[in-house]
């Protein structure tokens, strides 16, 4: 792959929170990753299959209802009496990131390589004869003469055609395909002036035409559209311009609905003044999950001057950006989720929307139209619709005999392991998430004390370790963020010093160029039903994630008796929950990719959340492994251990990423599998409205001893069989 290892390097692989700044999904390959063969096959190298659940679920449901939403806005604009509204109509599509994991095709808007596309006659002949019933009098381009001639296909705008054509026109005598208004798209100065300084801003006037769209199924839609801000030199919006729309309805992954679910539907309808969502950083604004959002947007003037492109900002910019809209005028806006990357290069698909109004008045699409071309880095790709090649199940092995559960299966390891989630989540350590301390009143007055308790659990870890004779250490990093969170004693102090850490653990195997990493987070988040009062305080974290803690405490002395065939890294990570999010398996898989740390990760198995038992759905943990053939072995290994487990009534369901019972969205796993390594999710059957979950009730009375020791157990063994090999 040209370029390739283009992100090897210090400073070559950045990962900003995912809260602040959704990136692009790594398609094709991953940094770490294998070359997709469901996606590129041997023997083809312009070809890129879309499989038929794309192109069934996601494509033909996205192009009939935005082909239906333009041909509505073309009758509304209005044409001569016999006009067909015929639309042919390039749109600008890729593959973004949402919060919950999902990777779906999206609307950029229309091709900003113009309306012009290469139609082969016999769709023409199809066109034709679907819109207007015949095929006769057809002429490709501008004819000199009008003799015989009843359709006319040209993309020169109206105004440059020859008057005597567009008296044809409108006396009905000729039709113009496309309809001449749909042209308008691309033909508008101020956007072609504006792409100069703000990439494809040729996109946006089809864009603007649609409506935000989020559900699954179907193409998703960014909300764009122009905003007003009021003040007393600009009291009114700027004529011509719209749709004005002014508010935005923030979704977040912590929303507690379903992957398979709307949220734009389901959740509560707040819909926040947009100006807010983009730049505030109050603490009312934010709420529990709420960053603003302008990283993601691109902003200019009523008068097409650039203010913001968002993906390209530096903090600077950003602030610039706010103070410009703040003082006030017209502003047109789009929110831009960035395309999907193959390597270094964006990849768009250019594929043409045709669509027509029938004799009843019906909207109707055609799906059979040409598919266009993918282009991105100079390259150009034909896409191949049909069946894709199925991901390889992975090989069933025999599993030897256990190496650990002669340890796990006794009652002195389950006192233990009780024992060391009661010391973590009810001792000493109290003020755990990475913003303590916050320096609001609401919080200061419940503070049991005003120390944040995250630098002594580390010690506490890394004491531990050594004691045991492991070499242990902390990764130091500095929080940084694109807007600043003053009310944050904890983000106040990174500023300045280098103070959040991972702790890794080293068991040394043979070959100390590779390792399996086991890890948990051992930050908490804020308890969402104390915050009802004001105050912003950190759960206990029993079930999240003292539970994977304490695994990880107790299996070093196991794999200490191994002597495995590669290290074993047992790895703490920090700054998993909001608002630094997943801000140590960040840290981390950016020294990874870029080689500043150089081992190869035969495998990463994250433990979050594995001791509470689902009560609606009991006796069952997820074994969620993310993208990629390797980590889809591992978790066979995993399942694999789990029928060795003397406890049958446990079952371990193998969920894909795509699965929409996966939660590896919601995890520090999340960003190992953005970046190709391989990894697999321990977690338990995730309730999403329990209680227990973020609040005050994450305590002792909410675990599970037995099936969390399982689940730990099961995890432990897994690691060790996976470092044997």
């Amino acid at each position: 792959m040209v370029g390739y290892p283009w992100f090897r390097g210090e400073g070559k692989y950045p990962l900003p929170a995912y809260s602040e700044f959704m990136p692009p999904p790594r398609v094709g390959r991953k940094p770490c990753g294998e070359i997709d063969r469901t996606l590129f096959a041997d023997g083809d190298d312009f070809g890129w299959r879309i499989s038929e659940r794309e192109e069934m679920r996601e494509l033909r449901p996205g192009l009939q209802r935005i082909g239906a939403h333009l041909l509505h806005e073309m009758v509304r604009i209005g044409g001569p009496a016999h006009e067909r509204y015929v639309i042919i109509a390039p749109l600008a599509l890729s593959r973004t990131q949402d919060d919950k994991g999902r990777v779906r095709w999206t609307l950029f808007g229309g091709s900003e390589y113009g309306p012009a596309v290469a139609l082969d006659r016999e769709f023409i002949d199809r066109l034709l004869i679907a819109a207007y019933g015949e095929t006769s009098g057809f002429h490709e381009g501008v004819p000199k003469s009008l003799r015989g001639v009843r359709y006319v296909l040209t993309f020169t705008p109206f105004a440059l055609l020859p008057q005597q054509l567009k008296d044809a026109y409108r006396a009905g005598d000729v039709h113009l395909i496309p309809f001449p208004e749909s042209l308008s798209f691309w033909n508008d100065p101020g956007y072609a002036e504006l792409q100069r300084a703000l990439p494809l801003a040729t996109q946006i006037p089809l864009l603007h035409c649609t409506h935000r769209h989020e559900a699954p199924g179907g193409i998703r839609v960014p909300q764009s559209g122009w905003l007003h801000v009021r003040t007393a030199s600009s009291p009114d919006p700027h004529p011509g311009r719209g749709p004005f729309r002014e508010t935005f309805q923030r979704t977040h992954r912590w929303a507690k609905v379903g992957r398979d679910e709307d949220e734009l539907d389901l959740i509560s309808p707040i819909q926040e003044k947009l100006v807010h969502v983009l730049f505030s950083t109050s603490p009312d604004d934010l709420d529990l999950y709420d960053k603003p959002m302008a990283r993601n947007v691109q902003i200019w003037t009523a008068h097409h001057e650039p203010v913001l492109d968002g993906p390209r900002a530096t903090p600077e910019q950003l602030r610039a950006a706010a103070e410009r809209v703040c003082a006030g005028g017209t502003f047109g806006y789009r929110f831009f989720y960035p395309p999907m990357q193959v390597g270094p290069h964006a990849i768009f698909w250019h594929r043409p929307l045709v669509g027509f109004v029938d004799r009843d008045e019906q909207p109707q699409v055609m799906l059979d139209a040409p598919l266009g071309t993918l282009s991105g880095g100079g390259v150009q790709l034909s896409p191949r619709l049909g069946p894709s090649s199925p991901p390889k199940a992975a090989a069933s092995r025999r599993t030897p005999r256990a190496l650990t559960f002669d340890f796990t299966t006794t009652p002195e390891f389950k006192q233990a392991y009780w024992d060391t989630i009661e010391v973590l989540s009810n001792g000493k350590f109290i003020n755990k998430d990475n913003a303590d301390i916050v320096l609001d009143r609401p919080t200061r007055k419940r503070l049991r004390h005003r120390e944040r308790d995250l630098e002594p659990l580390a010690q506490t870890l890394i004491a531990h370790y050594r004691k045991l004779g492991i070499q242990a250490e902390a990764m130091r990093f500095q929080w940084r963020t694109d807007f600043p969170f003053d009310w944050s004693e904890g983000w106040l102090r990174n500023q300045k010093e280098g103070i959040e850490c991972d702790v890794i653990a080293r068991i040394p195997g043979r070959n100390r160029k590779r390792a399996v990493i086991m890890a948990d987070h051992y930050d908490t988040a804020y308890m969402e039903d104390v915050y009802r009062t004001g105050a912003r305080i950190a759960a206990p974290g029993a079930d999240d994630n003292a539970s994977a803690t304490a695994a990880l405490l107790l299996a070093a002395p196991m794999f200490l008796e191994l002597r495995p065939a590669c290290d074993i890294w047992l790895v703490h990570l920090t700054g998993e929950e909001f608002p630094s999010d997943c801000l140590g398996a960040r840290a981390l898989v950016q020294r990874l990719v870029e080689g500043t740390i150089d081992v190869e990760v035969a495998g990463a198995f994250v433990l979050d959340m594995i001791a509470h038992n689902n009560r609606k759905h009991p006796d069952i943990f997820q074994i969620s492994p993310g993208e990629g053939r390797r980590a889809r072995e591992l978790a066979q290994v995993a399942s694999e251990v789990t029928q060795m487990w003397k406890q049958k009534r446990l079952r371990g369901e193998v969920r894909l990423h795509d699965d929409p019972r996966s939660t590896l969205y919601n995890t520090d796993a999340q960003i190992f599998s953005d970046a190709g390594l391989p990894v697999v999710l321990f977690m338990e059957n995730y309730d999403i409205d329990r209680k227990g979950y973020h609040d005050s009730h994450d305590t002792m009375e909410n675990i599970d001893l037995d099936y969390g020791a399982t689940v730990a157990a099961i995890a432990i063994e897994t690691v060790a069989q996976v470092a044997t090999v």
